[in-house]
């Protein structure tokens, strides 16, 4: 059954009380087999208990993104306690487990490279389509790279703050029959809060940064390069980089930062798949602000806007989510459109609204607001 949205401008509220109430026989659910059970922590934006307990500031948490599952139609991998990620090859069902994070804190984010693409026989034909669109081979320029197959084994880990490792780049392999993995890299950034892989290539990525104690300020986050980053062996012969919180000028990291003072961290960033040239990132001021990631080092805040009620108190105006629907690329049709439409989350994602794509002279426009109402109010994970 389907329900059919209301006309343009109107919201669209869903009630799970009302929906429930609605249904006298509820629908089958689909059969399954259990392959692992855990007890898996709200994940609070800290992963740090002691932390947490011991710093006024994170005692509520902070809004967090971030994901304690990581799934591609290879692997499953998840956060348990300890810092330790546990993976499984969906095919034979092997598992190991992944050590490299303090014992002491908590995985508070999880992606797979390419799993956030989509990835089915209708995108090589929009890529290939995109590429004549952008100037690519069929129009006598460079072919456009086609994002990559949901099948990828490199996995990033990030942990809490207090972290030793920061963010850990693995690749799953089986070797002689058992399942194990590699660490290829470890960047030791100690205030990172999210990672956000380049839509098609493995050496670019972003790591979100929440302004709290111990980071550095008027920024969103750090574009990292990793074929740029300057990296030692430690005791176990691994790639490390060791960036301290306040250093600045450290190759193959470049900070998104516009200079405004009222710029803290970010709740959540979406990277745009049509040319990968954007990022947009959702802030605690009710605003989402676009930059251009093109040219590191580069990089400019090309556009910011506001998204909240503008009578919204500060908790309920804070983005908490913010996506672009790359299944969209009306941008091959229309030059002017830079980036695809996006949907963003306000009041803990209580409301979400979609908006039109960014244009090279106009702002987006709001097209729908969906709401959702409960019982329980909106809050932080305690």
């Amino acid at each position: 059954m389907t329900t059919p949205l209301p006309p343009s401008g109107l919201g669209a509220v869903y009630s799970p009380t009302v929906a429930c109430s609605s249904i006298s026989h509820p629908p089958p659910q689909v059969k399954c087999a259990p392959i692992a059970h855990f007890t898996s922590l709200p994940c609070d934006g800290v992963g740090n208990d002691a932390l947490r307990s011991s710093t006024p500031a994170l005692r509520q948490g902070i809004p967090t993104s971030g994901r304690l599952l990581a799934v591609n139609s290879s692997y499953i991998a998840y956060a348990v306690k300890k810092g330790l990620v546990r993976v499984i090859d969906r095919k034979s069902a092997d598992k190991t487990l992944l050590r490299g994070h303090s014992d002491n804190t908590r995985i508070v984010d999880a992606a797979f490279f390419g799993s956030e693409v989509i990835r089915d026989e209708g995108v090589g034909g929009l890529w290939d389509a995109l590429s004549v669109a952008r100037g690519g081979a069929a129009s006598g320029g460079g072919l456009a790279p086609k994002p990559p197959s949901a099948a990828s084994d490199v996995l990033a880990t990030l942990g809490g703050m207090g972290d030793a490792s920061g963010v850990i780049i693995w690749r799953i392999r089986t070797v002689n029959g058992a399942l194990g993995a590699d660490k290829l890299l470890q960047v030791q950034y100690p205030t990172g809060s999210r990672l956000i892989w380049h839509p098609y290539n493995p050496n670019f990525f972003f790591i979100m940064e929440r302004n709290i104690e111990g980071a550095s300020g008027n920024k969103a986050g750090v574009l990292v390069e990793t074929t740029k980053l300057v990296t030692k062996r430690n005791s176990d012969n691994e790639q490390v980089c060791e960036c301290a919180p306040n250093e600045s000028n450290i190759p193959g990291l470049t900070p998104l930062a516009s200079g405004e003072d009222a710029l803290s961290g970010a709740n959540d960033c979406t990277w745009a798949s049509n040319d990968a040239k954007h990022i947009l990132s959702g802030h605690d001021d009710g605003m989402v602000r676009l930059w251009n990631v093109s040219s590191p080092p580069e990089i400019a805040c090309v556009a910011s806007l506001p998204v909240a009620d503008s009578d919204s108190t500060d908790d309920d105006k804070r983005v908490t989510s913010v996506r672009f629907l790359s299944q969209y690329e009306d941008s091959i049709s229309d030059a002017s459109k830079i980036t695809p439409p996006f949907v963003v989350g306000t009041k803990m994602n209580f409301n979400v609204s979609l908006w039109s794509a960014f244009t090279a002279s106009n702002p987006p426009r709001k097209l729908r607001v969906f709401g959702l109402q409960t019982e329980v109010p909106p809050a932080l994970p305690n």
